[in-house]
């Protein structure tokens, strides 16, 4: 049997089906292909076909979708056939006319018995006759059983319309959990979902994944899905061209505002640009942040990793100069690794929507990128509590561990309310808007009131670019308070300010407002821009608990002497006291100590990041041979090396933290 009516957890809060866990069945049971039917919604197929991809499963695009016949809504199940198909399933409305459905590409299955279009209309002959009209043998009515009343009554006549009508049958489970049991569990998550209250789950039907069914005739649901000849695959990052202009353009604005000094960094800057095929990247972000400054909307001084490209200061898309401040390159862009890159910019978030529209009105298909937030162990134990009608304290459980670890570590938890949200952990409860992200395309983008069908990873492995403009609301007040004074800040050497910041005096501060951090910049006595950065980086739980930052204020106040792992490291640690802080000084001191290049040493810290233990080995090897034939004894290379894959737990990223230090001062 092949599977055509499934339904993953994003038809939230009906199915419980995890993709992984769907992937990995229809491995188990040799089922090569299998079709995602989710709720008025294609967000699912997506990630079920980048893991099928990976697991020699096929899937079938799919959507359960809401249509409206004589003014009443009803259930269709629709397959795409081929891409023209997908792509029309895609850019479906979340309801639309029977009549406006798309004609081609597609395979129509008549809908599920409660609320399907055949099953719950009154003259189904009509009805039928018209779908086959428009869709001839691509129509097959839907035949299920689950053990309910109403399909004993219905199936019989769905039989004997299909048959007057000529159209075949074919029979579907409406799969909403992958095992029997199951069904109480995914009781109680529809129950959550309707804010039901109830002590015992009640018995739904058999609405599982199947091995096989001995009802029907299933050998039809295999010539379905040969009918289906596409899958969705990975497409490469399509970077919408500006058409303004290229690599003369984008070489001209650099050049022309770029110090003598600066030039040859330029120069191969622009050159591994040009060579990623990063160009009209680099211009589309250049444009928005240029005419959100000509038209009046204040731009933060940059964020992340781009903070350390010269091409990017030059353009003006950051304001802090990478190379007086010790950032690098190959952290935003590895010559080595080709992967898009990630520029996020600031706007003042009472005018974000303006740039957004330019964008819009500039490239003609703009969406923001969609966000979908799971049951984390905390939320699934007051969720099932709830709807129990009883009470878990929670406010003492540590965050973002699992349940059965919360067990075993001891806590004190209502067994039979931890049995039930432990089988709930990971479903998606709600959908949401990434705070930032948006997708600029030369192509229709599959969206609804402007929102991605899919979350991040989606959009990115169906081909589209995102960029993120973010809404900072210290911007509006920075914009407010220059416009009243008449007054912008130059430099950071205004000595009052820093008295107030080594003293804490900063309620209200970007990033400085917390009480730790006002302990942290009174202790360390923080008082210019390069400690500023670093006190960024320290506040943060790791450093804070793993004694890091202990031993840079011990250090910085005189209470501790500096020491550095080995002499040539000095230049590179001297600003932070012979302390490894920044992801920038794991580059650096991989490239001096043992000789890698900065793309070398990008990868290095990358892998070091991931926590991967074989590629931390590899690494490791390549580091100590490195650091020996540069006349570093085997000892050091070694005790530098554990310093260095134990910054991965702490480590962070100076560009960013340099650029907010910016905000902040």
């Amino acid at each position: 049997m092949i599977h055509l009516h499934v339904h993953t957890h994003y038809s939230i809060h009906d199915s419980i089906v995890l993709p992984h866990l769907l992937i990995a069945r229809c491995v188990e049971l040799g089922m090569k292909k299998v079709a995602i039917t989710d709720h008025g919604t294609m967000s699912g197929v997506v990630e079920c076909a980048q893991i099928g991809a990976n697991e020699g499963v096929d899937v079938i695009p799919g959507v359960e979708a809401y249509v409206k016949w004589e003014g009443k809504t009803y259930h269709l199940t629709l397959l795409a056939m081929d891409e023209s198909g997908y792509r029309s399933l895609l850019h479906l409305p979340r309801v639309v006319e029977v009549e406006k459905l798309p004609r081609e590409g597609v395979i129509v299955l008549t809908g599920c018995t409660f609320a399907g279009l055949l099953p719950n209309v009154s003259d189904r002959r009509y009805v039928l006759e018209y779908l086959k009209s428009v869709y001839g043998d691509r129509v097959f009515v839907e035949i299920q059983w689950h053990g309910y009343d109403k399909q004993r009554e219905v199936n019989p006549e769905l039989e004997r319309v299909a048959r007057e009508r000529g159209v075949r049958c074919v029979p579907t489970c409406d799969v909403h959990y992958l095992w029997p049991e199951e069904s109480a569990y995914r009781d109680w998550w529809v129950s959550i979902g309707w804010k039901e209250t109830r002590h015992t789950s009640s018995e739904r039907g058999e609405a599982w994944f199947k091995p096989s069914i001995d009802w029907y005739d299933d050998r039809i649901t295999h010539e379905i899905a040969e009918m289906c000849t596409f899958t969705p695959r990975a497409r490469e990052v399509e970077i919408p061209r500006f058409r303004e202009g290229g690599y003369e353009l984008l070489e001209r604005l650099v050049m022309s505002r770029c110090p003598a000094e600066y030039r040859e960094r330029a120069e191969y800057e622009l050159r591994v640009i040009r060579e990623l095929g990063f160009v009209d990247y680099m211009l589309i972000v250049w444009d928005m942040v240029n005419w959100a400054r000509r038209s009046g909307i204040r731009v933060g001084p940059g964020r992340g990793s781009v903070a350390g490209s010269v091409v990017a200061w030059c353009l003006g898309i950051t304001e802090l100069d990478p190379v007086k401040n010790g950032l690098i390159f190959e952290r935003f862009l590895n010559p080595d690794r080709v992967s898009p890159p990630d520029i996020d910019v600031d706007f003042q978030s009472s005018r974000r929507d303006e740039v957004i529209e330019y964008l819009r009105e500039k490239y003609g298909y703009v969406a923001r990128v969609k966000t979908f937030d799971t049951e984390q162990a905390k939320n699934a134990l007051k969720d099932v509590a709830r709807c129990k009608q009883t009470y878990v304290r929670t406010t003492h459980l540590p965050p973002f561990i699992h349940i059965p670890r919360l067990l075993r570590r001891g806590f004190d938890l209502p067994r039979d309310v931890c049995e039930i949200a432990e089988h709930l952990e990971g479903l998606i409860r709600h959908e949401g808007e990434h705070p930032g992200g948006i997708v600029i395309s030369e192509r229709p983008i599959p969206e609804r009131d402007g929102v991605t069908v899919w979350g991040m990873e989606g959009v990115e492995w169906s081909g589209y670019l995102k960029f993120d403009l973010l809404g900072l609301s210290t911007l509006d007040l920075l914009d407010k308070c220059e416009r009243e004074t008449g007054r912008r800040p130059e430099g950071f050497d205004d000595r009052k300010v820093w008295e107030m910041i080594s003293q804490g005096e900063t309620d209200g501060v970007f990033q400085l407002s917390s009480s730790s951090m006002k302990r942290l910049l009174r202790e360390a006595r923080i008082s210019n821009f390069d400690e500023l950065t670093a006190a960024i980086a320290l506040h943060r739980p790791a450093p804070m608990t793993s004694g890091v930052l202990d031993t840079y204020i011990a250090r910085k106040t005189g209470r501790e002497p500096v020491e550095y792992p080995h002499p040539s490291l000095e230049e590179v640690l001297r600003e932070t006291y012979g302390v490894i802080i920044y992801q920038e000084q794991v580059m650096k001191i991989a490239q001096v100590l043992a000789g890698f290049s900065l793309a070398e040493a990008d990868g290095l810290r990358k892998g070091i990041g991931k926590k991967r233990p074989e590629v931390i080995e590899e690494y490791k090897y390549k580091f100590v041979r490195g650091c020996e034939a540069r006349g570093v004894s085997t000892d050091v290379a070694l005790r530098v090396w554990e310093e260095i894959r134990n910054f991965g737990q702490y480590g962070f990223n100076k560009s960013h933290a340099a650029s907010y230090a910016v905000v902040a001062y």
